[in-house]
């Protein structure tokens, strides 16, 4: 997976890997950027509605430059290299 500027943060580019990491990671992702105006998003938009997870519209440029050179179908996301856990779950394991 690709660096962010941000050395914290991972980069999930393209439709089908935020959709899954959506579906199965939803706790690492910090958020998802939608290209503004691109069409069928919905399902991404709905996925990320149902995990929590912040959706931000940007412009196609934005995505160009934070993932130069690759192919971002029009969605980026940014995830934590670990995945955060609910305090009151962590201790209610214990």
């Amino acid at each position: 997976m690709p660096r962010s500027p941000d050395a914290d943060t991972v980069l999930l580019v393209g439709r089908k890997p935020v959709l899954e990491a959506l579906g199965r990671e939803a706790g690492r992702l910090e958020k998802v950027m939608l290209q503004k105006g691109a069409r069928g998003l919905d399902a991404l938009r709905h996925a990320a509605d149902r995990a929590g997870v912040p959706v931000q519209y940007v412009p196609s440029e934005r995505l160009d430059r934070i993932a130069p050179g690759l192919t971002h179908q029009g969605v980026v996301a940014m995830a934590a290299p670990i995945a955060y856990q609910d305090l009151d779950a962590m201790l209610g394991a214990i």
